[in-house]
């Protein structure tokens, strides 16, 4: 089977998972390697490196919402919420020393890796399904999420739980799924023109198949190693 078609038409987990990927490593091409090098240390910026950083950055922004689709979407099937919430944290320890290489050259409090809100996301899934059909239950565990993911200050906060609980929430409602995807991510991106609210394309053109597995995790390995050879390319090149 075609990786990039679905059996009824349309994109795969696989395929979202890769333009995801994608997305992600010429964001962080921009935040680790343009930004440090060519625009904070400069007076003036030079146009060119701007203009690359802008467009690099704002691909970028179609990342996290997909990967946030791919969550909710995998919360939906998964066999053990617990196996999944395990993985996200292990993983969200595991990139943090990477994170902090790639994007402060050495340790940093002030910020956490995607993982952290990820987890934090998926334990406010674990709590809206334990609670389905409960409105005030079901808010509280909305606000403790949120909370945790800004006392943790995950990357994206509160708005990549919130972006993660309206996914799942709406995810048998497609055109309100999409619609509630894109304001979000648009609001979440507003900083660079609200790009992120493409990202409702891909999803919108999601054909419900899984696609191939044989690189299932590949996100989770992924992450912290590309964030590594960022910061050690950049110690190559530039010596920062």
């Amino acid at each position: 089977m075609n990786v990039f078609s679905a059996p009824r038409g349309g994109l795969t987990g696989a395929a979202l998972k890769g333009i995801a990927m994608a997305a992600m490593v010429l964001d962080h091409v921009g935040a680790a390697l343009i930004e440090p090098v060519f625009l904070v240390p400069a007076e003036a910026p030079p146009a060119f490196w701007l203009a690359a950083d802008t467009l690099l950055r704002g691909v970028g922004r179609v990342s996290f919402p997909l990967f946030c689709f791919l969550l909710a979407e995998g919360f939906a099937h998964t066999r053990s919420a617990a196996r999944y919430l395990a993985r996200l944290a292990l993983f969200a320890l595991v990139s943090e020393v990477p994170y902090d290489l790639a994007f402060s050259s050495g340790a940093d409090a002030s910020a956490q890796n995607v993982f952290f809100t990820l987890a934090a996301g998926m334990m406010t899934l674990m709590a809206l399904k334990r609670f389905s059909g409960r409105a005030l239950p079901m808010a509280l565990s909305l606000a403790a999420g949120c909370a945790l993911a800004q006392a943790l200050r995950a990357d994206y906060g509160a708005a990549g739980v919130v972006l993660i609980a309206a996914l799942w929430l709406l995810r048998e409602k497609r055109a309100a799924m999409l619609a509630a995807m894109a304001a979000i991510a648009l609001w979440i991106s507003r900083a660079l023109f609200g790009a992120g609210a493409l990202a409702a394309l891909p999803a919108a053109m999601y054909g419900g198949a899984r696609g191939t597995q044989r690189f299932k995790h590949a996100f989770h390995l992924f992450y912290p190693a590309h964030l590594l050879a960022l910061w050690a390319l950049r110690r190559a090149l530039f010596g920062g």
